[in-house]
């Protein structure tokens, strides 16, 4: 009998990463990824996926009657029991049944869903940089921020169990940047890569992203680099706001902009420590698994909470 085979998908903003995980070899994953496209339904969107899920098997060959378990990760409120994307702004998905879609798409696969900041911590916790943490906090950063926590040595999930949301944390209330939740001064909308384009759009040129602006910063261009100095200092609200109400051991950042690595890093770490009551003792670190930890997590909350 050939190996039983668990998929794990990371929905986001901008890309779909999946991650093929073979008789649980998470270390020797096979992945790709695909450009998120907006999609009127939740049928139509998976389909998507699906597709794209099955060319990555072929290429591995795996059968699709291989595929057991399917773990999804998605960005907003989660109904995991229900298989629900409540709302998912930053996608434009409200009350989308994705269980469901997947149920129709592939009837004999393990359906889970999940938050992706969760799924992302999940594997950083199992695989990563907060292996062995008792308590910790990952915080991931691109399209918008999201984040997730452990606390005692298991991942916490909020005390109503409706996860947490750092990227909505208010860190400037006088601030005329109107989160997609509709507060303004969210951490998602001062600490995004959106901030970094908009920002770098106005001194330099139309259509920069956010990792020309921050590039042209590790170049010692002035302008460039007091923008991302602005942008680590609206960071460190939300770091110094965590290690101050948790006293954490570790902090560890993911996504897309952490791919600056060092240069973000230190930047973050001087400005955090100025606004800590405490001394600063938080070991804050990168991630260990980058663009890959929400496809990992999805399969591995797929493994043990998958109906």
């Amino acid at each position: 009998m050939k190996d039983s085979v668990t998929i794990g998908i990371d929905v986001g903003g901008s890309n779909i990463a999946i991650a093929l995980i073979q008789a649980g070899d998470y270390d020797n994953a096979h992945y790709t990824s695909i450009p998120y496209v907006y999609k009127s339904s939740a049928y139509e969107l998976s389909s998507y996926i699906y597709e794209a899920v099955l060319k990555l098997a072929l290429e591995n060959s795996v059968s699709e009657e291989q595929i057991t378990k399917i773990g999804l990760a998605f960005p907003g409120s989660i109904d995991s029991k229900k298989g629900v994307v409540n709302y998912a702004h930053n996608l434009k998905l409200y009350d989308a049944d994705i269980k469901g879609a997947f149920n129709t798409l592939a009837p004999r696969t393990d359906i889970g869903l999940m938050n992706d900041a969760d799924a992302a911590t999940l594997a950083e916790h199992e695989l990563g940089a907060l292996k062995g943490c008792d308590s910790g906090v990952l915080i991931t950063l691109g399209t918008g921020l999201g984040g997730g926590l452990i606390l005692g040595g298991r991942q916490f999930f909020g005390g109503l169990k409706r996860g947490i949301e750092l990227g909505h944390m208010i860190i400037d209330k006088s601030s005329k940047q109107k989160c997609s939740c509709g507060n303004y001064g969210c951490a998602e909308v001062l600490c995004n890569s959106a901030y970094l384009k908009a920002e770098g759009e106005k001194h330099f040129y139309t259509g920069i992203t956010a990792k020309q602006v921050i590039d042209l910063a590790k170049s010692d261009n002035k302008t460039a680099y007091e923008i991302f100095c602005r942008y680590a200092e609206n960071l460190s609200c939300v770091t110094a706001s965590i290690i101050n109400l948790l006293d954490i051991e570790r902090l560890v950042l993911s996504g897309g902009i952490s791919l600056s690595g060092e240069f973000l890093l230190e930047a973050l770490k001087r400005a955090t420590a100025e606004k800590c009551f405490f001394e600063m003792k938080c070991e804050m670190l990168l991630s260990m698994l980058s663009d890959k930890a929400g496809a990992l997590g999805a399969a591995l909350y797929s493994e043990n909470h998958s109906v």
